[in-house]
C-alpha cells in the first residue's frame, strides 16, 4: 500500500471570453492536491488536482481534473493544467501560470494568468488570486496522508 500526501487550495478571481473583452466575470477554484508515495516526494514535480470550479456562465461547480506541475528550484513557475465541462456539456481546459517573482515575492505569489480553450481555440483569459502566506498557512494545516 502506498502512502503519499494531500491538501486543499482555493484560488478566487475574474474571467472574460475573448469575444466579450470588457466583461469581467467571477471565477473560483476549490482544489485537492495529491502527491505521490511519500518516498517519491524529493523527486515529485507533479501534483494530481480534482475539485471545483465555478465560472459565472461558464462552469457552474463543475468537476475539475488534472495537473500542477512545479518547476525547477530556481525556475520559481507553478503551472495548472486543468479540465471541466462547461454547462453547456463541453469540454474545456485551463492552463494557468504562477511566477514568482524574487523583487515582488509575496505579491505575486498569488496571482495566476492562464486561459481556458475549446479543442486548441483558446476562449477565454483568467487571473485568480490568494493570499500567498494565509494560502500556505492554510495549506500546510490541512496537510493530510492519503492511502
Amino acid at each position: 500500500m502506498s502512502v503519499g500526501l494531500e491538501t486543499r487550495h482555493e484560488l478566487r478571481g475574474t474571467y472574460h471570453l475573448l469575444s466579450a473583452p470588457g466583461e469581467e466575470r467571477p471565477l473560483s477554484l476549490a482544489l485537492r492536491l495529491a502527491a505521490p508515495e511519500l518516498h517519491r516526494l524529493p523527486l515529485c514535480r507533479r501534483l494530481s488536482v480534482d475539485g471545483e470550479i465555478q465560472a459565472a456562465g461558464l462552469a457552474t461547480r463543475q468537476p475539475v481534473t488534472g495537473t500542477l506541475e512545479l518547476g525547477e528550484l530556481l525556475d520559481a513557475r507553478l503551472s495548472y493544467d486543468l479540465g471541466f465541462e462547461g454547462d453547456d456539456h463541453r469540454p474545456r481546459r485551463m492552463h494557468g501560470t504562477l511566477e514568482l517573482e524574487a523583487r515582488r515575492l509575496l505579491g505575486s505569489a498569488g496571482r495566476v494568468s492562464g486561459s481556458v480553450y475549446e479543442d486548441d481555440a483558446e476562449v477565454a483569459r483568467v487571473l485568480l488570486y490568494a493570499e500567498p502566506l494565509k494560502t500556505l498557512g492554510k495549506m500546510l494545516l490541512e496537510l493530510r496522508l492519503r492511502r
